[in-house]
């Protein structure tokens, strides 16, 4: 019985251990292949038409929301539809020139537009969040509310930003330099 149990402590339990852990680390190694496969699976498809046409998809949706060039008029095409969808009276637009710069430093360029509409408060409420889920990304930074002509309409003044993915080159304006030439002046001599 003694040299059972000495058998049992000195050669069966250490070599049930280590295999233990041996079939642990041949578990944890197969879900490590299985990671590694599923990931060069997913690069292989990102290979693939659908994988290009999913990043060609991306990449519209992207420049829709952020264009290389200001397109005030397809803005306010955007701006005029969703304020039609929402019920508002969409009165004014004011977009700011975009600062120029060579070098874009602090992200894309931002143009600011202001807004005026008018209509109840569920609708300018509507137009708000139409102007979330256009393509365009457009960012509100402030609603000012007044009252409007009847007890029931409202005012509202947006303060918001849009922004282009390239930097524009500003047109100064044309300034006139003048010259003069410096005059001599001759005395005739007594």
């Amino acid at each position: 019985m003694v040299v059972l149990v000495v058998w049992y402590l000195a050669l069966w339990s250490p070599t049930q251990r280590s295999y233990a852990q041996a079939q642990a680390s041949a578990e944890s190694s197969a879900a490590s292949v299985q990671a590694l496969q599923a990931q060069i699976a997913q690069l292989r498809s990102s290979q693939t038409g659908q994988g290009q046409a999913a990043l060609k998809a991306k990449l519209a949706t992207e420049t829709a929301a952020i264009p290389a060039v200001p397109d005030v008029s397809g803005l306010i095409d955007q701006v005029n539809e969703a304020a039609t969808q929402s019920g508002v009276t969409f009165t004014s637009i004011s977009p700011a020139q975009p600062a120029a710069s060579a070098v874009v430093t602090t992200g894309p360029p931002v143009i600011a537009v202001s807004l005026n509409v008018s209509g109840g408060y569920y609708q300018i409420i509507d137009f708000i969040n139409r102007l979330d889920t256009m393509s365009r990304l457009m960012v509100i930074l402030g609603v000012d509310l007044g009252a409007g002509g009847t007890t029931s309409e409202l005012t509202a003044t947006l303060m918001t930003d849009v922004f282009i993915s390239k930097p524009i080159a500003i047109p100064t304006s044309a300034t006139t330099t003048t010259t003069l030439a410096p005059t001599t002046t001759t005395t005739a001599a007594p």
